[in-house]
C-alpha cells in the first residue's frame, strides 16, 4: 500500500467552475503490476465540458467531485522513514519514539557499525527510554 493523491483540474457542480485541487491523501493497493491504474467514468456535464469521476485502481478517490477527462494523475507521496542507530542496530523512530537521525537505513547502518560512529543513542538514554516504556505497559489507558 502507498499513499498518495490525486492531482489535476477538478470541477465542482455547485459553481461550475474548474480548480485546480489536490486530494486529501489517500491509502490505495497497488495493482497486480505493482502500479496505479487510473480511471475516468462520465459523471456530469457543467460550465461547457464533461466532468468525470476518477477512480485509482478501482477506488474512486475524491468522491463528489469531477475532473476534466486525462487532467487527473496519482501521484505517489514520499515516505519518509528515519532511523536511529540504539545499542548497534537501526530502528525506526517511531518504534520508540526517537529522534530519527538518520534520513534512510543505509546511512543508519554506514553510522551504527561496530562503535556506533555517527550520533546515536547513548546506553543512558536507552535506559531512560526503556524505563518510560516500562512505565507506560503499567498504565491502564482506557
Amino acid at each position: 500500500m502507498a499513499l498518495g493523491h490525486l492531482e489535476g483540474i477538478a470541477g465542482s457542480g455547485a459553481t461550475g467552475t474548474y480548480i485546480p485541487r489536490t486530494s486529501p491523501s489517500v491509502d490505495i493497493p497497488p495493482n497486480s503490476s505493482g502500479g496505479y491504474a487510473v480511471t475516468y467514468q462520465y459523471w456530469i456535464f457543467f460550465a461547457g465540458e464533461n466532468a468525470y469521476k476518477v477512480f485509482v485502481n478501482g477506488i474512486e478517490v475524491d468522491p463528489g467531485t469531477g475532473y476534466r477527462l486525462n487532467s487527473a494523475v496519482w501521484v505517489l507521496d514520499k515516505i519518509d522513514i528515519e532511523y536511529d542507530c540504539i545499542n548497534g542496530a537501526c530502528i525506526k523512530k517511531d518504534v520508540y519514539k526517537t529522534p530519527g537521525f538518520y534520513k534512510s537505513l543505509s546511512e543508519c547502518e554506514i553510522a551504527c557499525g561496530v562503535g556506533c560512529s555517527g550520533k546515536c543513542i547513548s546506553n543512558s538514554e536507552w535506559s531512560q527510554i526503556e524505563n518510560l516504556s516500562s512505565q507506560l505497559r503499567l498504565r491502564n489507558c482506557s
